[in-house]
């Protein structure tokens, strides 16, 4: 198992936000992951985010920066259809408990129209000795096809 920690450096001029990652070429790592990875602070708010997850969600980077996991531009569900409340989203739980919340399925609506079902794990993120998380790394592979083959056994 290799272990990655990831920094968040921010430019105060231009608001980027840009992943580091120590002892690696950084960005590289980041941007060649194929599972999706967002970064939210800890009012939910997505600070950063890399290609895999523009690419599974739909959304650009510019669309996605800003929003936080109340938006009800994501609609999510739960695995039984239901609305899945933003109290229940996997970086929430991360937040408010401080501890990691792993192999969350939950469906999000597209851009498209079509629901994406994703894997989702969120890691809680500490600054120093402080007791509460300042943020999550979010990480997420969208397993839509899977659950269809699934279904169709």
């Amino acid at each position: 198992m290799t272990l990655v920690s990831v920094q968040v450096a921010m430019d105060i001029l231009s608001g980027a936000i840009e992943p580091a990652l120590l002892g690696r070429d950084e960005a590289n790592v980041f941007h060649s992951l194929l599972e999706g990875v967002v970064i939210q602070d800890a009012a939910g708010v997505i600070t950063a985010n890399n290609p895999a997850s523009e690419a599974i969600l739909g959304l650009t980077s510019e669309q996605m920066r800003g929003l936080t996991h109340t938006d009800p531009k994501w609609g999510t569900i739960t695995e039984d259809g239901e609305p899945c409340p933003p109290e229940h989203h996997p970086s929430s739980i991360a937040i408010e408990t401080g501890k990691p919340v792993l192999n969350f399925t939950m469906g999000v609506h597209s851009p498209d129209g079509k629901i994406r079902w994703l894997k989702i794990n969120s890691q809680p993120i500490y600054t120093g000795k402080a007791s509460t998380p300042h943020m999550t790394v979010t990480s997420f592979v969208d397993i839509t096809e899977e659950r269809k083959r699934q279904k169709a056994l």
